[in-house]
């Protein structure tokens, strides 16, 4: 399943999406829908008849009894499964043996040049929101759907969630970079695809209140499975409201964002003293800050790099800068030799030996940062949106 990402991504990079931060959005929804029917429709339809499965078979005409009241035993699994990725997840994610295993074995074994030596030191682990917030969306959609069928779930899913935020914000604030600014949009996305969990609660109850059976074999619950219908409508219309309230100002300025801001309160109440102090201090603030940044639409732009339209669809060998050579000094002074023959042959190649150099058992050692590390900045700001 790890490898699932790294599949999507690669899948999006060849369907021709240009953009890191659209790839994101692309491995986030796929991802998601992996995560829904892999780990949780599988097993809650699996367990569920596997377990009744001859039962059915034996009496067939109770076969509504027999899954209303096997179903929501599902969730015994999920109990221990929420557990136990509450505390392998938080663990792992402030363990990083991946990292201690490249930075200790592997950058003995491969970094064989000043650059390499360097990037393994300074480059910070990665975290791409497209695959992070479907792992944690699932444990949510899992976890709706349980809590009232299962109200336990809900506090196993609270310690949990509390574990990974503590191993999270250790690794934003200190450890993990973030290569691709995706805006923002990746938040929304996760909020909407929460409301799978809620879909099928509503759904999974509505199913459970038509198959019970009172003693007499007659349907029990039917008020309460229309109920549940008329529910699911319900949240549909609270989710179209969301969308088009919502989604137009994640994607768009707003039209009247040309226009000052004119500062709208009440002034009837207990307190409106305190607010009409507050207003008559604050409005001249906003104002000259309102006017002295934004005076039209066009300044509240955010206006691209000069040349990322005509360098968006390059290859990076033919956008990136000529990045220096930069090699190792020694006592012998080979290097030494080799700068000055390519500084003197008349090539256009840039070589250094400024902060790196041999110790006496012949292995590299650096002192700062590579030459160009101004220009890497730079295009790494570039690189980073394509």
């Amino acid at each position: 399943m790890a490898l699932l990402p790294i599949v999507l991504r690669l899948l999006a990079k060849i369907s021709g999406i240009p953009t890191t931060d659209a790839i994101d959005r692309y491995v986030q929804g796929s991802y998601f829908i992996f995560q829904v029917v892999h780990v949780f429709l599988v097993v809650t339809i699996s367990s569920s008849i596997s377990s009744v499965i001859v039962l059915i078979i034996q009496n067939p005409t109770s076969a509504g009894t027999i899954l209303a009241a096997n179903i929501p035993t599902a969730s015994n699994f999920f109990f221990s499964f929420l557990a136990l990725q509450g505390l392998s997840i938080a663990s792992g994610v402030l363990l990083q043996i991946v990292v201690l295993i490249s930075f200790y074995l592997l950058g003995k074994l491969f970094d064989n040049t000043p650059r390499k030596k360097w990037k393994r030191y300074f480059t910070l682990n990665s975290l791409n929101w497209g695959t992070v917030y479907p792992l944690f969306t699932n444990f949510v959609v899992i976890t709706l759907v349980y809590s009232i069928i299962a109200p336990l779930m809900l506090i196993i899913t609270g310690v949990a969630f509390g574990l990974f935020y503590i191993a999270y914000l250790y690794n934003m604030l200190y450890v993990s970079d973030f290569p691709n600014d995706t805006g923002g949009l990746t938040f929304p996305r996760a909020i909407y695809q929460s409301f799978t969990g809620v879909y099928l609660m509503e759904i999974m109850l509505a199913a459970l209140f038509f198959m019970a059976q009172d003693e007499s074999g007659l349907q029990s619950a039917i008020v309460q499975g229309v109920l549940m219908c008329v529910l699911i409508i319900i949240t549909l219309g609270v989710q179209f409201v969301m969308s088009s309230s919502f989604d137009p100002l994640t994607h768009y300025l707003p039209v009247d964002a040309e226009e000052f801001s004119q500062l709208k309160i009440s002034v009837s109440g207990k307190f409106a003293w305190a607010k009409m102090a507050i207003s008559a201090v604050s409005r001249p603030v906003r104002s000259a800050y309102r006017t002295g940044t934004i005076n039209n639409i066009d300044d509240a732009v955010i206006e691209p790099y000069d040349n990322t339209m005509e360098n968006a669809y390059m290859h990076p060998a033919l956008r990136d800068r000529q990045p220096i050579v930069w090699i190792p000094e020694d006592n012998l002074g080979v290097a030494s030799a080799e700068v000055q023959s390519t500084r003197t042959s008349g090539l256009n190649i840039a070589i250094s030996t400024e902060g790196a150099w041999f110790d006496k058992n012949m292995n590299i050692k650096i002192n700062g940062s590579p030459p160009d590390y101004i220009e890497m900045l730079e295009n790494n700001a570039f690189s980073r949106r394509f």
